[in-house]
C-alpha cells in the first residue's frame, strides 16, 4: 500500500499529539495511584496506548477504542479523585483524554487519506 505524503504527515502528527495526551493522563493516574481505583485506572490507560500504537502501525482505524479507553480512564480517575480528594489529578486525566481525542482525529484522518 502506498501512503500519500499528506496521510503520513497526518498520522505522524496524530501520533505526536496522542503521545502528549497519554503522558498527561499517565501523570494524573500516577498521582491517584495511592488508591485502589487509581491503580485500576492503569488498565484502560494501557488499552488506550495499545489502540493508538495499533492504529499507527497497522494503518487500521482503532481510534474509537482509544477514545473509549480515555473515557474509562477519566471515569475511574473521577472515582479515585473523590476517594483521595485530589481533584487536580482528575483534571489532568480529563485534559489528557481531550488531547488524545484530538490526536485520534488527526490519526484517523491520516489513515483514511
Amino acid at each position: 500500500m502506498v501512503d500519500s505524503q499528506t496521510g503520513l504527515q497526518l498520522r505522524q502528527r496524530g501520533l505526536g499529539i496522542d503521545v502528549g495526551g497519554l503522558v498527561v493522563q499517565l501523570l494524573g493516574v500516577g498521582i491517584l495511584s495511592s488508591s485502589t481505583i487509581g491503580l485500576i485506572a492503569f488498565i484502560p490507560l494501557a488499552f488506550g496506548v495499545a489502540a493508538v500504537v495499533s492504529s499507527y502501525t497497522k494503518v487500521k482505524d482503532t481510534t474509537g477504542t482509544a477514545d473509549m479507553a480515555g473515557a474509562a480512564t477519566a471515569f475511574l480517575g473521577f472515582i479515585a479523585a473523590i476517594d483521595t480528594g485530589d481533584y487536580f489529578a482528575f483534571v489532568m486525566i480529563g485534559i489528557g483524554a481531550a488531547i488524545v481525542y484530538f490526536g485520534n482525529k488527526q490519526l484517523a484522518a491520516g489513515i483514511r487519506s
